[in-house]
């Protein structure tokens, strides 16, 4: 998504129909931001599973992009198995909720 604002439901809720959960991943905190209004949006339109990658109430640091994005948990490498595993353990939504 390239915004959070105005927040695209249609297609949000679309993409939930197909996989019955959702991730979001941002290079932010998880609380208030990208995540925040997907999960505003889930819970008066669809209750869905949800998982929010990114970070967790901590304070920003210096660096390289690169380096910042490994350190907090944020690249490719260490998003894929926490989603892998996410998935494997969690129930999809159900369309009688």
């Amino acid at each position: 998504m390239p915004t959070i604002k105005p927040l695209d439901h249609e297609t949000i809720l679309a993409s939930i129909r197909k996989t019955g959960r959702a991730i979001s991943a941002e290079e932010a905190q998880a609380a208030g931001g990208f995540g925040g209004a997907i999960a505003e949006l889930l819970s008066e339109k669809m209750p869905t599973p949800l998982k929010r990658i990114g970070m967790q109430d901590r304070f920003g640091e210096s660096g390289a992009p690169a380096e910042l994005m490994e350190y907090f948990g944020l690249s490719g490498g260490k998003i894929a198995p926490e989603v892998k595993a996410w998935i494997e353990n969690t129930s999809k939504y159900h369309q009688e909720f």
